[in-house]
């Protein structure tokens, strides 16, 4: 019976040991948690800024006083700092095109650039160059260029087509495009009609002016003015320019667009006064000045 109680008694001090290294091993926190966590990325932007110059659309030639803007993309991978334009003139100085605000919301990565470049009477004749600068948050920089040639505002010394296509009148009421549909012609004479920036109140004699000029229509305001409240609706100037065939007539391959040539050559004709199939200066000048480059 000794002999047995010696042997349980033994048995438990051995169990004491091992009961307690189980309670150390639940209260010793975990020495190893795992993989830490990564830092954050420290990529260096390495990507050049990309530029779309959306106009002027081709390297073309204008008029001093005529209407030219230049409206450019930029974006980047990681963020755009900003877009900076020049004009470099035939001399090579260069001078900075300050931007016109547009209220166009940009994100970090895109802007857009809009200014108008003419009419200016500090920019000179000849070819100019015009200088896009874009960059980016990491400095890096990506420029374009584009070479335009500004003629002098002698419109004497240029044949008809010419001064026509050299004004950028085309360009500025068909939002750049190379074809004007029938509703941004009829929208375009609205606008040379409506030179009143604050509302939309037309002057009858410039109407009646018009008619005569483009193809000896008189009391022109008389014929459009359909209800006769003195106020010159847009659709009743559809109704009358739809009457007068213009757009119809211009358009001589029947697409049902205008081109620029086409409508050059459709104006043309009718400022072509004595018929002999040239539009003079003598002819077109006045015109030109009052209707496409107001």
């Amino acid at each position: 019976m000794k002999n047995l109680y010696l042997l349980v008694l033994c048995a438990c001090l051995l169990a004491f040991p091992a009961c307690d290294s189980e309670d150390e091993q639940d209260i010793i926190p975990n020495s190893n948690p795992g993989p830490k966590p990564l830092p954050p990325s420290t990529s260096v932007d390495s990507i050049d800024p990309q530029i779309e110059i959306l106009y002027p659309l081709l390297e073309g030639t204008y008029l001093r006083i005529g209407n030219l803007a230049v409206n450019v993309n930029a974006w980047d991978e990681k963020q755009l700092k900003e877009i900076r334009v020049f004009l470099e003139d035939p001399s090579g100085t260069r001078r900075k095109i300050n931007e016109v605000f547009t209220g166009i919301e940009e994100d970090p990565k895109h802007q857009n650039f809009f200014a108008p470049l003419l009419p200016n009477n500090a920019v000179t004749g000849g070819v100019h160059t015009l200088i896009i600068e874009a960059e980016d948050m990491q400095k890096n920089i990506t420029v374009k260029s584009l070479r335009v040639h500004i003629l002098a505002d002698k419109l004497s010394e240029l044949d008809f087509n010419t001064a026509f296509a050299s004004t950028g009148w085309f360009e500025w009421s068909n939002n750049y495009e190379t074809a004007m549909n029938i509703l941004f012609f009829n929208e375009a004479i609205y606008s040379i009609l409506n030179q009143n920036n604050w509302d939309y109140s037309i002057d009858t004699t410039l109407v009646n002016e018009f008619g005569l000029d483009f193809g000896g229509h008189s009391q022109l305001w008389k014929k459009w003015d359909t209800n006769k409240n003195d106020h010159l609706e847009y659709s009743e100037l559809e109704k009358g320019m739809q009457d007068l065939k213009f757009f119809e007539d211009w358009d001589k391959n029947k697409d049902n667009v205008l081109s620029e040539q086409e409508l050059a050559e459709g104006v043309g004709k009718l400022w072509d006064v004595n018929k002999d199939n040239v539009v003079t200066p003598d002819e077109y000048e006045r015109k030109l000045l009052k209707y496409f480059l107001p």
